[in-house]
């Protein structure tokens, strides 16, 4: 018998928690990504570290601030951080930056005017580490959005199908896989083979794109965790 993935499904913006699914909405930035004349960065943070596996709620310094409280597994929060080198400490929620608990301690470069995700997640080895993904916000083509997928697991790759047929490559651990698609509905199952068992997931998203705009498309990001 096959096990379930969980998924995250992200449209940036608007957060929510449905049936495991964190939806939020991502639409287009007018500006252009080399620009780097502004000073700050929208960055969120996903935490997608196993509560089964003991890693229950965290709090998130960055600098010498505490910036996220009581982050709890497949939950998702927001903010805006000045752009630049930033010093990451991930504790147990309620724990000083000093404390032996320390779950992560990394230092990211924020690109002004960019959209990243800091994802926590477990390595291969079950080591917790942060891993920094650049959400795209430019076009794709007119009548198109994109569908980003980020594989979170610590186990194999991961494929992503839809209606039979691959939609992008096979995703390593900790890393994503992009891809245009016209507007419309797209049933998804994305599975994973390991340990001699498949893992599966079911769901389906929605690309947008106002017709006959080039501007006006979406990109749908689902973490699998």
């Amino acid at each position: 018998m096959g096990s379930q993935l969980r998924p995250l499904l992200r449209l940036v913006g608007v957060a929510g928690l449905l049936c495991g699914l964190v939806v939020s909405l991502l639409l287009p930035a007018h500006a252009n990504e080399s620009d780097t004349s502004g000073r700050t960065v929208e960055v969120s943070f996903l935490h997608a570290l196993p509560e089964d596996d003991g890693f229950a709620r965290v709090d998130v310094i960055i600098g010498d601030r505490r910036v996220f409280r009581s982050v709890a597994p497949g939950h998702m929060r927001e903010t805006s951080l000045p752009a630049g080198s930033h010093r990451i400490r991930i504790v147990p929620a309620g724990s000083s930056a000093g404390s032996p608990t320390l779950l992560v301690s990394s230092r990211v470069r924020l690109r002004a005017d960019s959209n990243v995700t800091l994802a926590l997640h477990t390595t291969e080895n079950n080591e917790a580490t942060v891993t920094s993904f650049r959400n795209k916000t430019r076009t794709v083509g007119r009548d198109m959005g994109r569908l980003t997928v980020r594989n979170l697991t610590r186990g194999p790759e991961i494929l992503v199908r839809s209606r039979g047929d691959a939609v992008m490559e096979k995703i390593a651990s900790a890393e994503q896989g992009m891809v245009g698609l016209l507007a419309g509905k797209y049933p998804l199952v994305i599975t994973s083979q390991g340990n001699g068992r498949d893992a599966r997931t079911r769901l389906s998203v929605k690309i947008r794109n106002e017709p006959g705009r080039s501007d006006m498309g979406n990109n749908v990001i689902v973490h699998l965790w």
